[in-house]
């Protein structure tokens, strides 16, 4: 009865208040973690979370790339869930910025999409000694994503009950194995409330217009993950060379080429004696990629797909994805070339992530 009653209070906890621009929001959700590996840790009942958020609204806010994507919510929320298993996950506490853009956005109902990529501390993961049991995650630090849909129903006063479903996806990025990742769906019901204040949109001088040439770039970077369980890291390097072009102020547009060292794929081989002549070959790749990134100022959210161009030690797929952020030293709303920016993505082949690259470019 106890456990119920927790339940219940964790779902109708979700209580939003707003002060102009700087709100603050706390939420509780109930879900269930999906068995998505044949091996899998016994699941003793549903997954809790509670979430608190601070939540800048830009509506009446001096960002400028704001008024791109129609005034959005702009979030940062620590969460503490617990997956539901008795010992061998254990908990999470992850720290997300989002954002939250309107579908709807009417005088007494708004619905929301809300996305978010962000850092976790996972308090069980495995240990062949201490905790075997876990076969999804292998280290404590992960990275989490959030998606969630929200409606809103004012019920007068600045009273709004809500309600909706969310995914958060826990993964390391292959750092440490296992890395099945973690993908827990649940639902939030509450209220939300809001002091509401009579502001006026914030007016800005109009932006620069942005360059309609093409920009050459160049990108370095390193990633480290494992071969086996409790096995050593090993490097991947990266060497990348292309252009891009904006085709809006806050969209841009790349393609090129990649070329990647793999050591581990080295080390195997070397480790079996095999390809003794043809090593370094079959430990690179190469990669043509087009890509997308989306501006948000001094950062920039990149997503890149391609394919492989040749044969390579364990090759499972020809498709090559990548996702991260970009951090600008200068605003890209405000300088268009001559862009020095450094890199944090995650590199997957055919959506199975492979290592987290860390790395430094140069737009000219």
């Amino acid at each position: 009865m106890k456990h119920k009653i927790l339940i219940l209070l964790y779902i109708v906890l979700n209580v939003q208040l707003s002060w102009g621009q700087i709100g603050g929001q706390l939420s509780g959700h109930v879900g269930y973690i999906i068995p998505n590996n044949r091996v899998f840790p016994e699941i003793n009942g549903p997954s809790h979370m509670i979430r608190g958020s601070v939540l800048q609204h830009t509506r009446n806010s001096s960002l400028r790339w704001a008024r791109y994507y129609n005034t959005p919510i702009l979030g940062f929320n620590l969460s503490y869930e617990n997956f539901g298993t008795k010992d061998a996950l254990g908990q999470a506490v992850s720290l997300i910025p989002s954002l939250s853009f309107y579908l709807v956005n009417k005088s007494k109902f708004n619905l929301r999409i809300q996305s978010g990529l962000g850092m976790a501390y996972l308090t069980h993961p495995f240990d062949k000694i201490r905790n075997p049991e876990n076969t999804v995650n292998g280290s404590h630090l992960n990275f989490a994503a959030l998606t969630s849909l929200v409606m809103s129903f004012e019920l007068g006063a600045g009273l709004f009950l809500e309600s909706g479903p969310s995914l958060t996806h826990y993964s390391n990025g292959n750092y440490a194995k296992p890395n099945v990742g973690s993908n827990l769906p649940d639902w939030s019901v509450g209220v939300r409330y809001v002091l509401k204040k009579e502001t006026e949109d914030v007016s800005t001088e109009p932006l620069a217009a942005y360059s309609r040439r093409y920009h050459p770039f160049f990108r370095l970077g390193v990633g480290v993950t494992e071969k086996s369980l409790d096995g050593p890291k090993y490097p991947i390097l990266e060497g990348t060379i292309g252009i891009n072009r904006q085709f809006g102020v806050v969209n841009r547009v790349n393609t090129g080429f990649s070329m990647l060292y793999d050591d581990r794929a080295y080390r195997f081989q070397e480790h079996l004696g095999l390809n003794e002549d043809k090593r370094f070959r079959m430990s690179t790749r190469y990669v043509w990629f087009l890509g997308h990134e989306f501006l948000f100022g001094h950062v920039g959210f990149l997503t890149e797909g391609g394919f492989y161009l040749n044969k390579f030690e364990g090759k499972s797929s020809f498709l090559s994805a990548k996702l991260g952020f970009n951090f600008y030293i200068n605003n890209t709303l405000q300088k268009t070339s001559f862009l020095p920016y450094l890199g944090i993505y995650i590199h997957s082949s055919f959506g199975e992530a492979e290592f987290i690259e860390l790395a430094t470019g140069w737009m000219f």
